[in-house]
């Protein structure tokens, strides 16, 4: 029984073939069933890209068919990029049809590109018993320039009407370029869709071909499909469709919504040509304002409107310095592991990181990010050369971001990052890092990252930066460090702590006392120390330092012989001073413990 059900199977792939249908998209790499490939197959293959790929030996013409029976109403589809810009030396033809394969003899259709000169278009010719005529051809010099890319849609009337969409570019909406008619051939019986390649030995890979469609043609009964919706400006907006428009219906302002937009949309019009629609607005979006844009009853030729859909818009603004911080970096990776740099938009601004550059000062290293990744406002990006990697290592949450980038490499002791806005070579945030600031009980620094503790807060002060957390296998690439500050002042205390109690065991909760200090103006010299409860000295935390008015210092539990200190009460001595003789001095206690499981 399963013998005769798998030759079912097989028989039926074939038959449909032999019933006006053909499709393949390469996804299964399978030249010899689903459909049956014939021909030089062996000069083919199914590239990672699960494309169809010329592989040839050398230089020659190679082709590849298979047999279809055509129904009344036929629509070719297919796409081909030819890596190269094309020649009489180096052409390709797609037969669409032929009733034989000896081409001598063989009557039906064929596209050719591939001509002397630089004025290559889209060709279609009728070959009656081996003689070719041109019938039509495209815009000139549409396949001129390498690569040669071309989607097609081509569809024939028992009427004799031929009509054919091109699309010269990936991700663009088809649309017409060539109609006429032309019925001298009935396509009855048995008939062969065939791929010829001619190249030069320089030429041999540089033919692809992708999703392959022979059916009857049916009426377009689907909506126009919304490909993209780009904020071109704080008052204009591009929208673009799959297919053309019905401007009538299409442009009717009640169409778009903008949620919570003060203005109006005061015109639109259709551009590309007739696939796209731009609309102009009263007023200006807002800065750091992300909006629901609402899309409805836009209509394709057909009278068919689209699903109603609504979209994220924003309005990108420029980098600049402060927008995004180095938020955490792992310069000293395991032996199989990877660096990386992560990155938060502190700013309320949407930016893009299309020019964007990663530099390490120090190795005299550039990197560019050079893609057009949004970052939204307070998000994180990790950039690495191996996400599968670190997702795997510190096992992220579904919420990390990460994006692949090329970055500097990094030494393991110390060095520098910056991120540099590369359209004005301002820089936009800058650190030198050290291995000294990680947490000094770490007996293996391999794969630990150092984390900033303040996004807000000086970047390049020792106080901001500290080894990530145990818990997550020391780094938290792509979302919210295990240590995160923002400090708030609850009053007019010289200072106060973020917790009084704090445990320094690695375990990502309170594992340092973070002492906010305030004071009255600038211009203050500071001394900050830590004091047993028998008076004696165990740690000095700032030895004679300027400050701001408002900021920080850690103490991580060590005293200053670098050894945890034992569970207890101690005591923060704040004393700072500065050239008018004004002199502030205060004392707070603290308590040192260790939670149990």
């Amino acid at each position: 029984m399963i013998k005769f059900f798998l030759i079912f199977v097989l028989i039926h792939c074939q038959y449909l073939n032999l019933q006006g249908q053909l499709f393949d998209d390469f996804s299964d790499s399978d030249l010899t069933s689903n459909p049956i490939w014939s021909g030089d197959v062996s000069n083919f293959i199914v590239n990672a890209s699960q494309q169809l790929q010329l592989n040839a030996p050398e230089g020659g013409t190679s082709i590849l068919y298979s047999t279809i029976n055509f129904p009344d109403s036929i629509n070719w589809e297919f796409e081909f990029n030819l890596n190269f810009a094309p020649s009489a030396n180096n052409k390709l033809r797609v037969y669409l049809a032929l009733d034989q394969l000896d081409l001598s003899l063989a009557s039906g259709y064929f596209i050719e590109v591939g001509e002397n000169g630089n004025l290559d278009a889209l060709n279609f010719y009728r070959l009656d018993a081996g003689v070719s005529e041109l019938i039509a051809s495209g815009a000139v010099s549409s396949l001129a320039e390498e690569p040669a890319y071309c989607k097609l849609k081509i569809t024939y009337f028992p009427d004799g009407l031929w009509t054919i969409f091109t699309a010269y570019e990936i991700g663009l909406p088809l649309n017409e370029e060539i109609s006429f008619y032309h019925n001298e051939n009935n396509f009855e019986g048995d008939q062969f869709f065939q791929l010829e390649c001619t190249y030069t030995a320089s030429r041999t890979d540089k033919y692809s071909f992708d999703n392959i469609s022979i059916s009857p043609y049916e009426l377009d009964k689907t909506g126009p499909e919304i490909l993209s919706v780009s904020v071109l400006d704080a008052k204009t907006i591009k929208i673009q469709f799959n297919e053309l428009l019905e401007p009538m219906a299409s442009l009717q302002k009640s169409n778009f919504n903008i949620i919570d937009y003060a203005g109006q949309i005061i015109n639109s019009e259709l551009v590309e040509p007739g696939s796209a629609i731009l609309l102009t607005l009263s007023q200006e979006l807002l800065s750091g304002t992300n909006y629901s844009f609402e899309i409805h009853n836009v209509e394709d030729l057909f009278g068919n409107k689209n699903l109603p859909k609504t979209f994220e818009i924003f309005l990108l603004d420029d980098l600049t310095n402060g927008d995004i911080v180095i938020n955490e970096i792992l310069f000293n990776p395991e032996t199989d592991g990877v660096d990386f740099v992560e990155i938060l938009n502190i700013s309320n601004k949407f930016i893009s990181l299309q020019n964007l550059l990663i530099s390490n000062t120090e190795r005299n290293e550039v990197k560019s990010i050079a893609q057009n990744y949004i970052l939204k406002p307070g998000k994180y990006l990790c950039l690495t050369q191996d996400i599968a990697y670190l997702k795997n290592h510190y096992s992220t949450p579904d919420t990390a971001n990460f994006l692949f980038a090329t970055i500097p490499g990094f030494n393991n002791e110390s060095g520098n990052v910056s991120l540099i806005n590369g359209i004005n070579n301002e820089t936009i945030d800058a650190f030198d890092y050290n291995e000294s600031f990680h947490f000094a009980e770490l007996e293996d620094l391999n794969g630990v990252s150092l984390e900033r503790i303040n996004p807000y807060a000086e970047n390049q002060s020792s106080s901001n930066w500290f080894s990530a957390a145990a818990y997550t296998n020391y780094a938290t690439p792509g979302y919210q460090n295990t240590i995160f500050l923002n400090p708030s002042f609850s009053g007019n205390e010289i200072i106060e702590f973020e917790n009084k109690t704090f445990s320094p065991d690695q375990d990502g909760k309170d594992d340092f006392l973070i002492i906010k200090y305030n004071l009255p103006s600038t211009g203050y010299l500071a001394d900050i120390n830590v004091y047993d409860q028998a008076g004696r000295l165990v740690k000095t935390i700032v030895n004679n330092e300027l400050l701001s008015t408002q900021g920080f210092v850690l103490w991580d539990g060590l005293n200053k012989d670098g050894e945890i200190s034992n569970i207890g009460i101690y005591f923060i001595v704040f004393e700072a001073y500065n050239g008018k003789g004004n002199v502030i001095t205060t004392k707070k206690p603290a308590i040192l413990a260790h939670y149990l499981d």
